[in-house]
């Protein structure tokens, strides 16, 4: 072609690019088709040596080469939508990747990198979470000393021995160490708060995630249930860690005497029986084991008599039989205090399962009138008193090991089921024929009443102010349902009963007062303990606990309510002697008051509504 054609003809496809054969070997990819063929995407045949394709030679056609890049088709842009969806799934991904490293870490042993987060409490060992709050050795060792020497001695049912150290613990009895650490450290509420909070969560995953028993996860349930109120800033749970040792007691079968084991006959025997035993004769239960079965039942049955309508474990035979051999036995001073303890409870659970408090209106499961059961079970529990050495509390040092006169407690006790039995006449729900020889018999019910609060309100007062803050909580337990009993036998309006001479014995702001200095002095001795440690390095200082920090406050809203309905008791009293003559229905609240037991909440110390109230 001459060379000026060049430029008044178009380019032909082989003098841009030669065609190459369909199978040649691998490259970059070559134009093979030129624009009229593309364009209805037919079959573009060349002929060796020609500039001009078959087709467009026999149709006359311009046939021209496409330019480089025509073919490339433009990507689309992936919605908006998609892509953040992308990038949930790749972050999804990358944690379900990290979290199975961190199994596999776990698996294998290894410590989490310091990059890493730090693993959930709950996924923790009970010795690791306590190495995350305790500073060192010697003060592990300082505050398993004030809980074993200022704590324990108050509950008696769970016994970590004088020589144990704490490394021996944690090899032992891991939960019970965090647990009794928790209750020790009286000096930082901050770091307390943080233990029982780890143990809660570690705890739950043991044994409701991880089916986990043993005698060591109950021990420290019942340590961290006897000391409930130091940890109720995390909400309230005492019905679930209640129901929660039970169930405890029952998997381990502490309910019952040891059992030998049941194996199923391998298939095919011809033996009678399906399942036979293994023949080995079962080991006794341990002293340690019938403890904890005692605590159980002891924590339920005062939670069921002044907080709680649960359903408390039953004082059976084997209870008897534990009893016997812990007091035969008399490992621990403390035990004499346990079996004692464990009495006064059965003898309540009697009187709760004879009166039926709940049950009078409909029950007729006692044909004999209220009075005479109730002198009947006056006198048993009487000679049970008689077996008892009740007098204010004392400790002594002998061979170097504190040992507490449980004297004072074992009376708040005792006083405490004679205000059981008693007060089912400030009740109105008992039909006056039920009584006998009324009104004479509830009258005496009520002044048995009366001298029982007053004798376990002045009990409470003789005890050191300092070991306010080391008693557990069921103490408080008996407190608090003094005091409600306190006011009602103020409030209380019926045929002989004298107010004025009530309040001559057991007045009620008198008593809150009281009440209110004594714990101020309990207050005051533990900010002296604060200045007595910075002289004594070998002695931790005392804190006032959480729920205790506003005490005074609460305790005079509480006499301002009672004052209160006090007035509206009498202005209802005087209205009604105005409009008839007749005598007043017995009552210890106003008429016009929605719910009668309504202020036993602000004074029931087991209830969570008091708690968030008083805390």
């Amino acid at each position: 072609m001459p060379k000026s054609a060049s430029h008044t003809l178009p380019r032909t496809l082989q003098e841009v690019l030669p065609l190459s054969p369909p199978n040649e070997g691998p490259g970059p990819r070559v134009i093979k088709a030129c624009v009229p063929c593309a364009r209805l995407k037919v079959k573009c045949e060349n002929e060796p040596g020609a500039n001009v394709c078959k087709r467009c030679r026999r149709l006359g056609k311009l046939c021209t080469v496409q330019q480089p890049g025509s073919q490339t088709h433009k990507k689309l842009k992936k919605s908006s939508t998609v892509a953040r969806l992308e990038e949930k799934l790749d972050g999804v991904a990358a944690i379900l990747a990290a979290s199975e490293r961190d199994r596999e870490r776990m698996r294998g042993g290894d410590q989490p990198e310091t990059s890493d987060f730090p693993p959930h409490p709950a996924l923790l060992s009970p010795t690791t979470c306590l190495e995350q709050h305790i500073k060192d050795e010697t003060e592990a060792q300082l505050i398993l000393d004030a809980f074993r020497n200022d704590m324990a001695p108050f509950f008696p049912f769970v016994v970590i021995p004088p020589a144990m150290t704490v490394d021996q613990l944690k090899r032992k009895n891991p939960f019970l160490l965090l647990s009794a650490m928790m209750v020790g450290c009286r000096h930082d509420k901050v770091r307390q708060m943080a233990m029982a909070k780890a143990f809660r969560e570690l705890v739950s995953h043991r044994i409701l995630v991880k089916g986990e028993q043993s005698l060591d996860l109950l021990q420290s349930l019942l340590v961290y249930i006897a000391w409930y109120h130091l940890h109720i800033p995390l909400g309230p749970q005492l019905t679930n860690l209640v129901h929660l040792a039970m169930a405890m007691v029952s998997d381990l079968g502490l309910h019952r005497p040891a059992q030998m084991k049941l194996w199923s006959r391998p298939p095919g025997t011809a033996a009678m029986g399906y399942f036979v035993r293994d023949g080995q004769v079962p080991a006794a239960r341990t002293l340690a084991e019938r403890r904890a079965f005692l605590g159980c039942f002891c924590i339920t049955f005062i939670v069921s008599m002044f907080a709680r309508d649960i359903e408390h474990l039953r004082y059976s035979q084997y209870a008897e039989e534990c009893c016997r051999v812990i007091s035969d036995t008399m490992e621990y001073s403390s035990d004499t205090y346990l079996v004692k303890l464990t009495e006064l409870c059965h003898f309540g659970d009697r009187i709760s399962r004879t009166l039926k408090f709940d049950d009078w209106e409909w029950s007729s499961g006692i044909a004999a009138p209220l009075g005479a059961c109730v002198r009947s079970l006056e006198a048993e529990l009487h000679q049970l008193k008689a077996s008892f050495t009740l007098g204010p509390s004392q400790s002594a040092e002998i061979r170097g090991q504190r040992v507490f006169d449980h004297a004072g407690l074992l009376a708040m006790h005792y006083y405490s089921i004679e205000i059981y039995l008693y007060e089912i006449a400030l009740g109105d729900n008992v039909d006056p024929a039920r009584y006998g020889n009324f009104p004479m018999t509830r009258l005496n019910l009520l002044f048995a009443c009366l001298n029982s609060t007053k004798s376990c309100m002045e009990t409470f007062f003789s005890l050191p102010t300092l070991v306010y803050f080391d008693m557990p909580f069921l103490f408080w337990a008996l407190v608090g349902h003094a005091i409600v009993v306190t006011s009602k036998l103020n409030l209380f309006v019926g045929d002989g009963w004298d107010q004025v001479y009530v309040r001559s014995v057991l007045d009620f702001p008198t008593t809150v007062d009281t009440i209110a200095a004594n714990m101020d002095a309990a207050k005051a001795a533990a900010e002296l303990s604060v200045h007595v440690s910075g002289c004594t390095p070998s002695a931790l200082p005392r804190t006032v606990p959480e729920f205790f920090a506003g005490t005074a406050p609460k305790l005079q809203f509480i006499k301002e309510v009672h004052e209160t309905r006090r007035s509206g008791l009498a202005r209802s009293d005087q209205a009604q002697n105005v409009s008839n003559f007749d005598e007043p229905s017995p009552q210890y609240l106003p008429e016009n008051e929605p719910n009668g037991h309504c202020l036993t909440t602000w004074f029931d110390f087991l209830d969570e509504d008091f708690w968030r109230a008083f805390t």
